[in-house]
């Protein structure tokens, strides 16, 4: 029995990829960057920067805080 992940990847790979789908997919990147860049001026985001200042950034921290100032 496969798991969810590889029931997810299976149904993603069987589905072509449109045009209108790689829109949506770059309309939703942009939106995460501009709410990651206003998230940025807000108290919990200075919170979460200065937090990150102090540590080592490998690619889990930096993800972590991409998130965390894009919610």
């Amino acid at each position: 029995m496969a798991t969810l992940t590889q029931g997810l990847v299976d149904l993603i790979r069987s589905r072509d990829v449109g045009p209108d789908d790689l829109h949506k997919a770059a309309l939703f990147a942009l939106d995460a960057v501009a709410n990651a860049i206003a998230g940025r001026n807000s108290e919990p985001g200075q919170t979460l920067l200065k937090w990150s200042q102090s540590r080592a950034l490998d690619p889990g921290r930096r993800a972590f805080i991409i998130g965390g100032l894009t919610h």
